[in-house]
């Protein structure tokens, strides 16, 4: 643009009460006109200079002012003593200005928002965006609790302005909860859990519980609440083997198989190795749980101990 060659000093400029404030990128004819009614003959759209970052005032002196006038083809106007300063417009935060962005974040979603606060450092006006990818997650046993969401305003030209807000967000959705209090340890079983409608946090906190049978039959880590969401997190597969249990002990000799009865020393699930005892040689060695009070040993990786 022809306005790129004009030339302008950026300051504080501090000795000017008065600057003109733009919310565009750009300063055109029509904006120097307000304070240079010569411009007023120019083509109100030709851009002259940029706008200056928030908080920094950019002066046209009469140098400047000069330049501008044969950019814009009309003759040499005469310039205020103090040129002509310009500003980005600037403006403070409201909860009401944030509201509808936040909310666009949820599309299709029936979603409740409460502002705890909220960034209120003058910004300039733009776009205000919250996206997702911003947004804190609360611990999962406690969804109420406040997060921090951190925003932007977009302005013309690619540029931003970081912003912040600190929520509480409450969504209903469906959800696997635990009928009543849930012993850690204990297994799960399918009259302990319901479907619910709950209210919670809207996004997700990892994978989710979508069937009933990816609960029932399984180990509680810790305790379960009445009323709690089940997550993944929460469960464990059961154990096939106990410790003290009798087991069948298969031993698998390459071309032959030997099959014996022991006594599982350990705890054990699925493809994991414990320590089983021999009842009449009292010998212990290890072995892999192959099924419920069922193990496997190889005997050319046999562990005696």
């Amino acid at each position: 643009m022809r306005g790129s060659l004009l030339i302008f000093t950026a300051a504080l400029a501090p000795a000017f009460a008065d600057c003109i404030a733009l919310t565009g990128e750009d300063i055109h004819a029509r904006d120097l006109a307000r304070a240079v009614p010569a411009f007023s003959a120019a083509d109100p759209d030709a851009v002259l200079g940029r706008t200056p970052a928030a908080g920094v005032r950019r002066v046209f002196t009469a140098r400047d002012l000069m330049a501008a006038a044969r950019v814009a083809g009309i003759a040499s106007p005469m310039p205020p003593p103090d040129g002509v300063c310009f500003e980005r417009a600037v403006y403070v935060l409201r909860a009401v200005d944030l509201d509808a962005a936040m909310a666009a974040a949820f599309p299709g979603m029936s979603v409740q928002i409460a502002i705890a606060d909220f960034s209120r450092y003058p910004v300039p006006k733009g776009h205000v965006e919250f996206p997702l990818s911003g947004l804190g997650m609360p611990p999962p046993a406690h969804p109420e609790t406040p997060v921090m969401w951190r925003g932007k305003i977009s302005l013309e030209g690619g540029r931003t302005t970081e912003i912040w807000a600190r929520v509480r967000i409450v969504a209903r959705r469906s959800a696997w909860v635990a009928v009543k209090d849930i012993r850690a340890g204990s297994q799960i079983n399918p009259d302990q859990i319901r479907m619910a409608q709950i209210e919670g946090f809207p996004l997700r906190f990892g994978p989710q519980i979508e069937d009933a049978n990816d609960v029932a039959g399984r180990i509680a880590r810790h305790s379960i609440a009445a009323g709690q969401e089940i997550l993944p997190q929460m469960l464990d597969e059961p154990r096939e083997v106990h410790a003290g249990d009798k087991v069948q002990v298969l031993v698998d000799c390459g071309n032959a198989r030997v099959s014996l009865e022991a006594v599982a020393l350990g705890d054990g699930r699925k493809g994991e190795t414990i320590v089983v005892r021999n009842p009449v040689t009292h010998s212990a060695f290890r072995a892999i749980v192959q099924a419920r009070d069922r193990v496997v040993v190889h005997a050319d990786r046999r562990d005696r101990s």
